[in-house]
């Protein structure tokens, strides 16, 4: 068990010399993996008023003991009684992306990497590099703790681009997200305001976190959980997928390119997904006609759909994925809330695109969750807490194609 350090946020003014401060009396720093923008909130107090008025635009920096959390800029600012304190409200700097449209005399041609077309179109925002995962693992940075990968992954910024036409009046981050998409990556903020991340989930890596909230008195100290909420919906869940492309025939799915998932392939990664699975529904692609258990009630639901947009192999396979793992993700969203920023085995600090071992007795939930989404909370009356939103690995797959 690590000894946890009480929270302290560091604001810093990268272009204001002597006034970083930790004069904070109530915060809120807001990450998700599938936002465009982590966003903030908080409070400053001086009794010198001036250095606290025109901070609107300001460049600022959001450090958790030391550890960047967040680049991005102050978009307004609330002054009120006797002028002593200041709230301030922005976002990352992945803001300047989406508050700006693209130059219509900018070019994309066909075989440039990914890199380069990006670097052309956000050059006008300050952005001079795209990295990968592989050269920036921000999920590393914000938990200050190591974070291993056990799979391979990275390089979507170096592929190389196809036929690809902007739209008219096209926003930066609105073209550069489908552009990262069709390429199997998206857009990240990296630790440099002059550099993006083009990344994937990383659901292949070691598990950081822990989760605990056991339904026994005795053991209450083992729980770092203040409140919690598992949500299951299996209501749109199909139990066979089936994937064409516009060559394919109607009749026999055959001719073009297919692919096809069974559920219970799925279903390996959760015990509760296979015990859910192996009563209530049929594998493969069996249909009710043929089978002779429908008496028993178990569950026969194909989810077929021509997909015209996929060209091969991989962009078919993986639009099945993402119309599973969209479904999959409703079967549980466990949201919890937790004391402080740490989590107090490993000593880390709560970060997105993680993964956490949950044991949650209460709730019945016993499994590695990915973490999708974490807001970092203080005020004078409640002390610090986080809030995060976890998913089963594999509910989120990038839109490409």
């Amino acid at each position: 068990m690590t000894e946890l350090v009480d929270p302290s946020l560091t604001v810093r003014f990268p272009l204001l010399t002597g006034r970083d401060t930790t004069r904070v009396s109530s915060y809120s720093i807001k990450s998700a993996y599938t936002t465009s923008t982590d966003s903030f909130e908080f409070s400053l107090y001086d009794e010198d008023r001036t250095k606290l008025q025109r901070l609107e635009m300001q460049p600022v920096e959001l450090l958790i003991n030391g550890a960047s959390q967040l680049i991005g800029r102050i978009d307004a600012t609330v002054i009120g009684n006797d002028g002593s304190a200041v709230t301030c409200r922005g976002r990352d700097y992945m803001a300047d992306l989406v508050e700006c449209n693209v130059d219509p005399s900018a070019v994309i041609k066909k075989g440039m990497t990914l890199a380069d077309a990006l670097q052309l179109v956000f050059a006008p925002v300050g952005i001079k590099r795209i990295v990968g995962d592989d050269d920036v693992q921000l999920r590393q940075i914000r938990a200050s703790h190591p974070v291993r990968k056990s799979g391979k992954g990275g390089g979507h910024h170096k592929k190389k681009i196809d036929d690809f036409a902007i739209q008219p009046g096209e926003g930066m981050y609105e073209l550069g997200s489908r552009l990262a998409a069709r390429l199997g990556g998206m857009l990240q903020p990296s630790s440099d305001r002059t550099e993006l991340v083009v990344d994937a989930p990383s659901y292949e890596q070691e598990t950081t976190y822990s989760l605990i909230c056991a339904d026994d008195s005795t053991n209450s100290a083992a729980n770092n959980v203040i409140e919690a909420e598992a949500s299951r919906d299996w209501s749109s869940f199909p139990t066979f997928a089936l994937f064409t492309n516009k060559q394919g025939s109607a009749g026999s799915a055959l001719g073009g390119l297919s692919a096809t998932k069974d559920i219970w392939e799925v279903a390996a990664q959760s015990e509760e997904l296979i015990e859910i699975i192996q009563r209530s529904t049929f594998s493969g692609r069996i249909k009710p006609t043929d089978s002779q258990n429908i008496s028993k009630g178990e569950l026969y639901r194909l989810l077929y759909h021509r997909d015209n947009d996929s060209k091969t192999k991989e962009q078919i396979e993986n639009a099945i994925a993402r119309a599973v793992a969209e479904r999959l993700r409703e079967t549980l969203r466990y949201t919890v809330e937790v004391r402080g920023h740490q989590d107090p085995k490993s000593g880390a600090l709560w970060a997105i695109d993680t993964l956490a071992q949950v044991t949650d007795s209460i709730r019945g939930v016993n499994e590695v969750l990915w973490i999708h989404s974490r807001e970092f909370s203080y005020t004078k009356q409640a002390g610090a807490t986080t809030r995060l939103e976890l998913w089963r690995p594999n509910s989120f797959v990038i839109n490409t194609g």
